[in-house]
């Protein structure tokens, strides 16, 4: 396993993981650290979906390993500038923690690669396939050995990799994420509420995502939203005429195109109690 090796003195390269192709093209580091973050990013995607995550919960998962990728790469191609280097998106965010420099000899997309997989197996454990990450992982530093990157950068590029992804694995176990996930939500059966509806009478998604700590503002409350308008299902009264825009184009969207926007809340149950259900559904 690469990253259980990432404090040993090399990182166990295995050759036998990938086809070797010697017509492979070499690309510039940045060029290379691109391409490994978006093979990441896509697979970050896929087991965020096997995990059954919700919408605010990938969310969560997202923001975290980017952010985790953000600091390291910063951090590398300040190249000894550590002024430059730490003035990332993380030395804004509430309660992140301090962040080491990135030390000389470092490779780019190694490191971009190691991140993101320390950071998937610590946002998703017990969830994904391990496999899957291993592999990513094999392949993305077996690609550097073969553009020429020596062993000894690589295996600095996994630790400082380790190191950066840790301490924000460890800020974002303090976000209150577990705690709402776990809080069990009681449906009031009354008009303007949710309440679970057949056939499978689901439980409410994330009904207490709102309590997990924000990153940049200190409360929701900075944004300076009015309220909603007053529940009501009188067609003449304010809330229904903010929803009757919603209805109309739900009802001109392409049937096909709308299944592959909103797929990913198919297992979603549940809706406002009311007395006029397509109308609630749009809500």
């Amino acid at each position: 396993m690469l990253l259980a090796a990432a404090t040993a003195a090399s990182v166990p390269i295995l050759a036998a993981d990938i086809p070797h192709s010697p017509a492979t093209r070499v690309l510039p580091p940045d060029a290379a650290a691109r391409l490994v973050a978006h093979r990441w990013t896509r697979l970050l995607g896929e087991l965020t979906g096997l995990a059954g995550s919700s919408p605010p919960g990938g969310a969560r998962i997202y923001a975290y390993a980017t952010l985790a990728e953000h600091e390291v790469w910063r951090r590398i191609a300040a190249g000894g500038d550590a002024a430059r280097g730490s003035d990332g998106i993380a030395a804004k965010l509430n309660g992140a923690p301090a962040l080491p420099a990135a030390p000389a000899g470092l490779d780019l997309a190694a490191a971009v690669a190691a991140t993101y997989a320390r950071m998937a197996k610590g946002l998703l454990p017990g969830t994904h396939p391990e496999e899957r990450i291993q592999l990513l992982l094999n392949r993305d530093l077996n690609e550097r050995l073969r553009a020429g990157v020596a062993q000894g950068a690589i295996t600095r590029s996994v630790n400082y990799a380790a190191d950066v992804s840790d301490a924000i694995l460890l800020w974002a176990r303090t976000d209150g994420r577990a705690e709402a996930f776990s809080r069990r939500h009681s449906a009031a059966a009354e008009l303007g509420t949710w309440v679970p509806t057949p056939p499978l009478f689901s439980p409410p998604t994330d009904p207490y995502a709102g309590t997990v700590r924000t990153f940049a503002l200190a409360s929701v409350d900075e944004v300076g939203l009015a309220p909603p308008p007053p529940f009501s299902a009188r067609p003449t009264s304010a809330l229904y005429q903010e929803g009757v825009p919603v209805v109309l184009a739900e009802k001109s969207t392409d049937i096909a195109d709308q299944g592959k926007r909103v797929g990913t809340w198919q297992e979603v149950g549940g809706s406002l109690k009311g007395p006029d259900q397509g109308f609630a559904r749009c809500l």
